[in-house]
């Protein structure tokens, strides 16, 4: 079969085809009796199922849905019936039966005259991030742990060495009284002190300093070039600048260093000291202690690690992604942030690290002030614990392109307290495209208007019977419903100085017109008008194809008319002939019947001359006369005697009564 569809008609429906098979998300449109109309061909690169088993099962897709999350599906489906739409997420068991999340999202379909056509749903997997979610809250909380633990673990540590100093500071006859006291207490805590006489050099340290150093507890006679030699070559610097800034300046003595044992093991040591000074206040003796770290430093630096891989995975997503505290304050941002910041002037220090997000958001003024109070509402639900998630869709148009970005900001709680993850996904494309599509229907729309009206007015010429006068009436009440806003609109033809017009035409500032031609002369004209401003009319208020159609109806009524007038014309000269026709005929009878009363005339004349008796030239004479008035029976009768009885002389088809003479009828009854 030949396609009659014009280049833009199939063009359209490729696009709409290309956007409705190829795109990433599982789409369906569900009708208004709950069955599905359209399903994506990607259901089955996510569920495992072709599009047409769903369309062939309409439970299948409630099927494939986890029973732990069937209630989910449940409440969202009610939700969504009731007219309360938004985002759910479940897990569905593919064919194979692999588990995947689903990020669910559903909108209702309506057309253009605001008829219900059912519900259109994006199926997203999203499996891949909810594992990473879930592995990055995993870290975290792991590190939050961590944390916590070294942090009280260095609190306690750090108490007990203060406690330590102030008691030797006091006590420190007593502690050298309680020597073996004081061994075991190290031991026990693995700290080693240390006691170094400024003035002659010499060094004593507690026997858990050697083991700390790699040396062993034998040392005879440690010095301070001893521990100088056993500091790790590139912190060695380091800590003579630490100590004689204790010594010179009274600077804090607290510092962590490497040390190399002689088989080359690398240990962390945390010291701290100070120095006891004279009565001139020269140093005189640098007391301290330390303590073999090296695990707290592994922690420490796996802590690292850790939080450097959650910065770096969320470096990796592509979203704009910023991590609040319990008080809204920005705690961590990722690259895609730091890059729109940068792409767009943004000029806080560190990105917006340490500012009050929810502050920044109250501030904001102008056209995007409700949609930025709206955020920093559903933030604050979600920090009071107000449930899990809020979503949120804004336009953020810079003054060179347009773009929409999505909100997504997510709670959770850890050993630090609550958190919201902040992501910002740019969804300009599907927003465009989102437009394109409404804009390609509009456009769509308008032309079906337009071809339904072309239609119906050709629909109307067909009628039979139909006059001139009852088509430009009918195409005067059409042409408004071919237009935006048919209700603001009035239409008017004026044809050979009549007029034929809506119940509300008039004329106004927004109208337009197009002549009509007949047989290549001027006739009249139809006219539009938009009789108020509206939506549909504020936009043009004409466009070039509402001017090409008005033109093609233009053209078109001056066809009807001069087809109508030459079927009249036709009509006409057919009438004309049929009358000449019958005007000949009848002369031709007329010539005809002429000729045979001359041609009877001339019988009667000739046996007038003949020896014939008078009888049979009135019986000739009678039968002439039937033949000539073409009738069933002729009689010829004579007046005989003063009273005038009628005496019967010849008759053609009369019965023998009659011409017996009994009852004789006379005139019109004896021929009747």
């Amino acid at each position: 079969m030949k396609d009659c569809r014009s280049d833009s008609e199939r063009e359209l429906e490729l696009r709409c085809r290309v956007l409705a098979d190829f795109t990433a998300d599982w789409e369906t449109w569900e009708g208004p009796n709950g069955t599905l109309r359209h399903v994506s061909p990607s259901c089955e690169r996510i569920s495992g199922y072709p599009a047409e088993a769903f369309l062939q099962d309409a439970h299948l897709f409630e099927a494939l849905i986890l029973p732990a999350d069937r209630e989910v599906w449940a409440n969202h489906r009610h939700s969504a019936q009731g007219g309360d739409l938004g985002e759910v997420q479940f897990r569905i068991q593919r064919r194979d039966g692999e588990t995947r999340w689903i990020e669910h999202l559903c909108q209702p379909v309506i057309d253009e005259q605001h008829g219900y056509l059912g519900f259109r749903a994006s199926n997203r997997d999203i499996t891949q991030r909810k594992a990473a979610e879930e592995e990055l809250q995993r870290y975290q909380e792991h590190l939050e742990e961590l944390a916590a633990e070294r942090t009280a673990e260095l609190a306690q540590t750090n108490a007990a060495l203060k406690q330590e100093m102030e008691e030797r500071g006091r006590v420190e006859e007593a502690l050298r009284l309680s020597e073996e006291r004081h061994v075991l207490a190290q031991r026990a805590a693995n700290v080693g002190s240390w006691d170094w006489n400024i003035q002659n050099g010499k060094l004593h340290w507690s026997e858990q300093i050697g083991p700390m150093f790699g040396l062993g507890q034998d040392v005879q006679e440690p010095t301070y070039e001893l521990f100088l030699g056993c500091v790790h070559p590139e912190d060695r610097q380091r800590v003579m600048d630490a100590v004689d800034a204790c010594i010179e300046d009274g600077a804090a003595y607290s510092i962590d260093h490497r040390v190399v044992w002689p088989d080359g093991t690398v240990r962390w040591i945390s010291e701290t000291g100070d120095v006891v000074r004279g009565d001139s206040g020269q140093a005189v003796r640098m007391l301290g202690v330390a303590r073999d770290v090296t695990g707290r430093k592994r922690d420490e630096e796996s802590l690292r690690a850790s939080e450097q891989f959650l910065q770096a995975s969320l470096d990796a997503l592509s979203a704009n992604i910023s991590i609040l505290d319990s008080m809204g304050t920005i705690v961590s941002v990722n690259a895609s942030w730091r890059d729109f910041a940068q792409a767009n002037g943004l000029a806080w220090p560190d990105y917006g690290v340490g500012r009050d997000y929810l502050a920044v958001l109250d501030s904001a003024h102008g056209k995007d002030a409700a949609g930025a109070r709206e955020a920093a509402d559903g933030i604050r639900s979600l920090i009071a614990g107000q449930g899990d998630r809020y979503l949120q869709e804004c336009a953020c148009h810079s003054p060179t392109e347009k773009r929409w970005f999505v909100m997504r900001a997510t709670r959770f709680s850890g050993s630090r307290g609550t958190r919201v993850v902040i992501s910002h996904q740019d969804i300009t494309n599907r927003k465009l495209a989102e437009e394109k599509v409404h804009a390609r229907s509009d456009e769509l729309g308008q032309r079906i208007r337009e071809l339904n009206c072309l239609y119906e007015i050709s629909h109307m010429v067909e009628q039979p019977g139909i006059t001139l006068d009852e088509i430009l009436h009918g195409t005067a009440r059409l042409v408004p419903t071919a237009w935006p806003g048919p209700e603001y609109c009035g239409a008017r033809i004026l044809l050979d100085g009549r007029e034929f017009s809506t119940a509300n035409f008039r004329d106004t500032d927004r109208c337009m017109a197009q002549d009509i031609v007949v047989s290549g002369a001027l006739a009249g004209k139809v006219e539009v008008c938009y009789l108020e401003h509206s939506q549909e009319a504020d936009q043009g208020p004409f466009l070039h194809g509402e001017t090409d159609l008005l033109k093609a109806i233009a053209q078109r009524l001056g066809r009807i008319v001069e087809r109508v007038r030459a079927v009249e014309d036709l009509q006409s000269a057919k009438e004309g002939a049929e009358r000449a026709r019958h005007k000949e005929e009848e002369r031709r009878r007329e010539a005809e019947r002429r000729g045979r009363i001359a041609e009877s005339l001339g019988g009667v004349l000739a046996a007038l001359n003949s020896n014939q008796s008078l009888d049979e030239v009135l019986d000739l004479i009678a039968l002439q006369a039937r033949d000539l008035l073409q009738t069933r029976a002729v009689g010829i009768y004579s007046l005989e005697g003063e009273a005038g009885t009628l005496a019967i002389q010849a008759a053609q088809g009369l019965l023998i009564a009659y011409v017996a003479g009994t009852e004789v009828p006379i005139g019109q009854e004896a021929l009747e």
